[in-house]
């Protein structure tokens, strides 16, 4: 396992981030932590954790009041920018086109990407994960070129999953995981790293541990608990 990304989302007064902040200076490990607070904190964020955004403009520059594009992320240190969030694509309708001017505005910038694809309940229940999962992949990522294309980290989080404490098997994650490897490696001639997502807390990072397929994960609400965060490190 290579990274662990705490998405904050839209929490933390200053306050709260100051005194988020401090604990994460005293975290130890040899794994990427990249921590994604809301745009206003990321230059305050300790030196031992990456700089994450939870998202970016589709615009380079401009007059484009209330955005932030890639080159100020870049500005500032961040170094990995979330790119189609599930939370994104239902309350702001990001589309495909939208998150392919995201990615390449990322790494244009030098930074990387991580992209996030996920099945529905619905498609769950239809066996219907594969084929979601694959125009997710195609529908985006075929769009950019190789070298664009390496600079991209895959976050599998099922729609279902995000929030509700319910996770899949580990079985089924194993299994889903490896298809998207096959998948992009068979279309693309690339190899990504893979990250999982949804529902992950202390209780079950044991049994996410033991999954040698993933690269890393992605945790909401349990990150935003500090100590949370910092057990579910010292059980990796």
């Amino acid at each position: 396992m290579k990274y662990i990304v705490s998405n904050l989302k839209a929490n933390f007064t200053l306050k709260d981030m100051e005194v988020y902040n401090k604990a994460l200076s005293s975290i130890k490990t040899s794994l990427d932590v990249i921590v994604c607070p809301s745009y206003i904190y990321l230059n305050m964020l300790s030196d031992n954790v990456s700089i994450g955004a939870q998202d970016v403009s589709q615009f380079k520059k401009g007059a484009y009041t209330g955005e932030i594009t890639a080159k100020q992320l870049a500005s500032i240190g961040c170094k990995y920018v979330i790119v189609g969030h599930y939370e994104r694509k239902k309350y702001f309708h990001d589309t495909n086109q939208v998150l392919i001017e995201k990615i390449n505005n990322v790494i244009d910038n030098k930074m990387k990407a991580i992209y996030c694809i996920g099945e529905s309940c619905t498609e769950l229940k239809n066996n219907e994960v594969l084929a979601s999962l694959e125009y997710q992949i195609e529908s985006v990522l075929g769009s950019l070129d190789k070298e664009t294309l390496a600079n991209v980290i895959i976050a599998y989080e099922p729609k279902w999953a995000i929030g509700t404490n319910e996770l899949p098997t580990t079985k089924a994650i194993i299994n889903t995981v490896k298809y998207i490897k096959k998948h992009i490696k068979n279309k693309y001639r690339v190899e990504l790293d893979v990250l999982y997502g949804g529902s992950i807390n202390e209780d079950n990072i044991k049994n996410i541990k033991t999954i040698k397929e993933i690269d890393g994960i992605m945790i909401g609400a349990s990150s935003l608990n500090v100590n949370s965060l910092i057990s579910i490190l010292n059980k990796l």
